[in-house]
């Protein structure tokens, strides 16, 4: 049985009193299974670990040392310019424009998350010369500068690390993005705390 610390579950490891025998956390419904740790300088924001709690109740920390974090995580910039960067075609597919920033913004969205409403700008990131063995990140941030919901969309020949099937076969019901004539399938969210009502 778990017992609580204060009035919310502890959700680090050394805080922690929910844990098996063995001495792994056992996850509660409250639990955040995502922390990310930056900073901010003038002219980036500069990711500098992740922390993931596992299915099985180990928690795993990649950080700025580690070989390919840059490649995951890396560096965006901080202030992003605002454009017409993507169209929306008759078949309600997007076309980029060819001199598109990697990461730019593209407008204004109310963004409902329960009872809540939040007036956010669109930014994306996508690869210049992407491919369906890409990923596409929209982010809905408020005009605070905090990322209400963070969207991630892998391409559809993209191959888990884990060596899995496919995105789009493993997903068969998700939202799916065309830009460009490639697809783009939706793969998961990240809320934040505020945005979930979450103190």
């Amino acid at each position: 049985m778990c017992a609580r610390g204060s009035t919310r579950w502890h959700a680090t490891a050394a805080a922690t009193t929910c844990v098996r025998p063995n001495g792994l956390l056992i996850p509660t419904p409250t639990d955040r299974h995502t922390k990310v740790w930056g900073r901010l300088t003038d002219s980036e924001v500069e990711w500098l670990g992740v922390e993931r709690l596992a299915p099985d109740g180990t928690r795993k920390l990649d950080t700025f040392l580690d070989d390919g974090f840059e490649l995951d995580w890396g560096a965006c910039p901080r202030h992003v310019g605002v454009g017409e960067w993507l169209a929306q075609e008759p078949t309600g597919s997007l076309k980029r424009q060819p001199d598109s920033p990697l990461v730019f913004a593209d407008g204004a969205f109310a963004v409902q998350i329960r009872d809540q409403t939040f007036n956010c700008t669109r930014v994306v990131e996508m690869e210049k010369e992407a491919t369906e063995l890409d990923v596409v990140i929209l982010a809905y941030v408020d005009h605070g500068g905090r990322t209400v919901l963070f969207r991630r969309y892998d391409g559809n020949r993209r191959i888990p690390r884990d060596g899995s099937s496919p995105r789009g076969d493993l997903l068969p019901q998700a939202d799916r993005l065309v830009i460009d004539g490639m697809t783009f399938v939706h793969s998961y969210d990240y809320l934040t705390a505020d945005a979930c009502g979450v103190p």
